[in-house]
């Protein structure tokens, strides 16, 4: 806990950019989810209305749950090591954090303005359970990324070369901490739907 308090003080600022960036894309999300026009936000609410109720939720099952997050974390996370290899992939890395933002912002947004209360509930535990974990790590492993490229650009200029297997390995261990997070999601989703029921 120690250790990673020190991480967080001596990364302030990437930290902050995280955070920035991910608000951002939030923001950006919800500002686009308002700002649909009648077709596209008629044409979305018919896709969505078959999952945004209890009796359809209910049918999702915890299979479904880890393979759609475990998936969803696989396509971002290799993105972000990779740009851990220069310093000009930090700012590609810090739109992967806009982009899940984004996502967040604009579906949050999109079904708090066309479905009622039930629906609200459902998707509110869903964004929560889902990026409850998952943000913070994700914050966690920009902060790596970018302290890992610009560490390297100077590691080239002194000679020194920084060991990327161990940055791996992190990521690695991040990954099975997001698919058991996606487990938990899987156990306490339908529980929560239950509990609507």
């Amino acid at each position: 806990m120690h250790s990673l308090k020190e991480f967080i003080n001596k990364n302030i600022v990437l930290f902050i950019l995280a955070i920035s960036v991910f608000a951002l894309g939030a923001i950006i999300g919800s500002f686009v989810a308002a700002r649909l026009n009648a077709a596209d936000s008629n044409e979305l609410k018919q896709q969505l209305a078959t999952y945004i109720s209890v009796g359809s939720a209910k049918e999702i099952s915890f299979l479904d749950i880890l393979i759609c997050e475990c998936t969803n974390h696989l396509r971002y996370i290799p993105l972000m090591l990779l740009c851990a290899l220069s310093v000009r992939l930090v700012v590609p890395g810090a739109l992967i954090l806009a982009v899940r933002g984004y996502q967040l912002g604009f579906s949050v947004s999109f079904v708090c303005g066309n479905f009622g209360s039930t629906g609200i509930l459902i998707t509110s535990a869903s964004a929560f359970f889902s990026y409850m974990i998952a943000i913070p790590v994700y914050f966690i492993l920009f902060v790596l990324t970018a302290d890992y490229a610009i560490g390297q650009n100077s590691s080239r200029q002194t000679g020194t070369v920084r060991n990327f297997r161990a940055l791996c390995i992190l990521f690695l261990i991040a990954y099975a901490a997001l698919c058991i997070a996606a487990c938990l999601e899987g156990l306490l989703l339908p529980i929560f739907i239950d509990f609507l029921n």
